[in-house]
C-alpha cells in the first residue's frame, strides 16, 4: 500500500473527502429547502415543477455533468493512483538496498514512470467512482420524487384536506399549519405533536417516516442497509481513494514483474472481523495460479483491501527474489492456515464467523491477529 502515513494524509486532507462531503451536505440542504417549500403545495403543475427544481439541484451530484463532482473524481483518484504507484516504486528501492548486492543485481533496474497500462487501470477506475456516484443520484431523485407524489396522492385523496385548498393554494390556520408541520419534518425531524397532527390529517405513516429519513439525508440503499447521502460520499470517497491507491501500487509492481503482496498489518483495536484473517499474509497478484502455492489475491473478499468502510489495511511488495527461501517458505506455510472457505466468500461473512470464534480460535488462524477485546 501506500505508505499508511500518506494514505491517511490523502483521506483526511480537507481538501479531498472533506470537501466532497461538505458539496453532497450543502447540495442536501438545498434540496431539503425546497422540497418543503414546495411540497405541500397541491396541483399537479406544482408537483411538476417542484420535481424539476429538485433534478436540477441533483444533477449537481451527477458525475455525467460538468461541475464539482466530475471535478473531483477527476482530479483526485488519479492523484490516489500515483500515490499508490510512487509507493510502489518507493517499496522496492527500500528491499533493494536491504538486499544482497547478487540478489539486488538479478532484481535489475526499477521500472518507473507513466505508462499507457497505468492509463487504462486508472480509466477503469474513474469509471467505477462515476457510476457508484451517479447512483446516488439517481437514487436520491426517486426517493425525492416518491416523496412528492405521495404528498400530492394524500392531497387529492383526503377530503378534510381538499377543503380546504382553493386554487392550489392552503388556506386558513389549519391549512398553514398543515404545511408548516410537513416542513418542519423535512428539515428538522418534527416534534411529536406535529408529526401527529399530520396523522390525524391523513398522512399514512410510511409517509411521516418518509420525510424523517429524508431530513436525515437517508436516501441511499446499499443491500439492507440505508445511508445518509453525506456519509455515503465520505465513506465512497475513503474507500475509492483507497482502492485506487492499491490498485496503483499493484500495477507498478506488476510491472517490475512483482508478483507477490503483502497485506499490511498495522496494529488493531476491537473484536476480529474480516481483516484479522488475511492481515499480514502474502497473495499472489500475477495472471493464472502462482507457481509457489500462494492464493491469489482476487480469490479474497473484495480481491484484497479495502475490505470495508475506513479500512486501514493495504498492499507491500513482497519480491520473492529478494528474500531468503526459508522466508518464502514460512510466508506460504502462513497462508494454508486460512480456512479453505474464507475464499471466494464476501467480507460480511468472513466477519461473522470470525467473530463468532473465542480468541484461541482466531489466534490459530492467524497467529499474528490481535486479541478480541474482553467481554
Amino acid at each position: 500500500m501506500a505508505d499508511t502515513r500518506e494514505i491517511l494524509g490523502l483521506l483526511n486532507n480537507a481538501a479531498t473527502v472533506a470537501a466532497l462531503e461538505r458539496y453532497y451536505e450543502r447540495t442536501l440542504q438545498r434540496i431539503l429547502i425546497e422540497l418543503a417549500q414546495g411540497v405541500s403545495r397541491p396541483g399537479a403543475a406544482r408537483a411538476t415543477e417542484l420535481v424539476a427544481t429538485l433534478r436540477d439541484l441533483i444533477r449537481g451530484l451527477d458525475p455525467r455533468r460538468a461541475g464539482f463532482v466530475r471535478n473531483w473524481i477527476r482530479e483526485w483518484i488519479p492523484k490516489a493512483y500515483i500515490l499508490g504507484d510512487e509507493s510502489a516504486t518507493a517499496q522496492l528501492r527500500r528491499q533493494l538496498e536491504a538486499a544482497t548486492s547478487d540478489r539486488a543485481d538479478a532484481f535489475g533496474a526499477i521500472r518507473t514512470g507513466w505508462t499507457a497500462v497505468n492509463q487504462t487501470a486508472l480509466a477503469a477506475m474513474v469509471a467505477q467512482v462515476d457510476s457508484t456516484l451517479r447512483n446516488v443520484a439517481m437514487q436520491m431523485e426517486a426517493v425525492l420524487g416518491l416523496a412528492v407524489r405521495r404528498t400530492q396522492l394524500v392531497f387529492f385523496q383526503d377530503a378534510a384536506i381538499r377543503e380546504s385548498v382553493v386554487s392550489g393554494i392552503i388556506r386558513g390556520a389549519a391549512g398553514r399549519r398543515l404545511s408548516d408541520d410537513i416542513a418542519s419534518i423535512i428539515l428538522k425531524g418534527g416534534t411529536p405533536a406535529e408529526i401527529e397532527r399530520l396523522r390525524q390529517a391523513g398522512f399514512q405513516p410510511d409517509l411521516i417516516d418518509l420525510y424523517k429519513r429524508l431530513s436525515q439525508g437517508q436516501m441511499v440503499t446499499v443491500g439492507a442497509r440505508t445511508f445518509d447521502v453525506r456519509q455515503y460520499a465520505n465513506l465512497v470517497a475513503r474507500t475509492m481513494l483507497a482502492d485506487v491507491a492499491n490498485k496503483g501500487n499493484v500495477v507498478r509492481l506488476q510491472q517490475n514483474g512483482v508478483d507477490h503482496v503483502r497485506i499490511s498489518n498495522p496494529p488493531r483495536v476491537g473484536d476480529p472481523d474480516v481483516c484479522t484473517v488475511f492481515a499480514g499474509r502474502v497473495f499472489y497478484v500475477g495472471t493464472g495460479e502462482d507457481p509457489l502455492g500462494f492464493p491469489a489475491l482476487r480469490s479474497i473478499p473484495n480481491g484484497g483491501p479495502p475490505f470495508h468502510p475506513h479500512c486501514r489495511h493495504g498492499l507491500q511488495a513482497f519480491v520473492v527474489s529478494l528474500k531468503n527461501p526459508t522466508d518464502v517458505e514460512a510466508a506460504l506455510k502462513d497462508t494454508r492456515l486460512i480456512p479453505g472457505d474464507y475464499f471466494n466468500s464476501t467480507a460480511s461473512l468472513v466477519t461473522k464467523h470470525v467473530g463468532s470464534l473465542d480468541a484461541a480460535a482466531v489466534q490459530k488462524i492467524n497467529p499474528n491477529a490481535s486479541k478480541p477485546r474482553a467481554a
